[in-house]
């Protein structure tokens, strides 16, 4: 039948695989959310914290189909992977920066009490700010499967690809629909985190004004 068909083609097996890496994002997609939409106000860093996301995630996708990288993601020694580049970026973070650090008073680009800074310090103060939202996303995200393992994908994915074998077209043309169903998977997730988001925080605004109304303004 046609429906058979379309439902063991190549395609829909690799939007289909590609969709379900979705459910392996767990904690990182609360954090990203949670520091993107409260905590940062400013669009620079909302952009270098949303860049973060989007590249750790592909890194994980990527690793579903290349070995070595999952197995430095997704094996016991991946902590000391984790160690090793996060140390990597902190001395790039502080080596770009270290003309400028020993001079700030604070690292806050708002507060009016401080004395005016240079148009030069300022920017660099901006870049370190990026960098830093940056490389803290971008290990949480890398980091979240250690707190939420999950085995499904890879060996969903390894069985699929064991079908076609023999058959090289076929494979990346499930590679390429799979990477069309994971960016799907990832606009419907972040669609979906933003509404419940924003509903969230009507209700905790509406129970602030209640209890104002009711306990401060009596």
């Amino acid at each position: 039948m046609l429906v058979n068909k379309i439902l063991n083609s190549v395609i829909v097996r690799g939007l289909f695989c590609g969709f379900m890496t979705t459910a392996t994002v767990g904690l990182g997609y609360g954090y990203f959310f949670v520091v993107a939409s409260v905590f940062i106000k400013d669009n620079r860093r909302r952009v270098g914290v949303v860049a973060a996301f989007g590249t750790a995630q592909f890194v994980m996708f990527a690793s579903v189909y290349n070995r070595p990288l999952h197995e430095g993601l997704v094996q016991p020694h991946r902590i000391k992977m984790f160690l090793f580049f996060l140390s990597f970026f902190l001395l790039q973070l502080l080596w770009t920066s270290l003309t400028t650090l020993r001079n700030w008073p604070l690292l806050d680009l708002n507060d009016k009490r401080k004395p005016v800074v240079s148009k030069r310090r300022r920017v660099v103060k901006r870049l370190f700010f990026l960098q830093l939202e940056f490389m803290m996303n971008f290990f949480v995200q890398l980091y979240n499967p250690y707190l939420k393992p999950d085995s499904m994908i890879p060996g969903l994915v390894n069985f699929c690809l064991s079908r076609y074998n023999n058959d090289n077209e076929k494979k990346i043309v499930f590679v390429i629909s799979s990477l069309a169903g994971w960016l799907i998977g990832h606009i419907l997730v972040q669609i979906f985190f933003m509404i419940l988001l924003m509903k969230l925080l009507e209700f905790i605004e509406s129970i602030i004004i209640w209890v104002r109304k009711n306990f401060f303004e009596s």
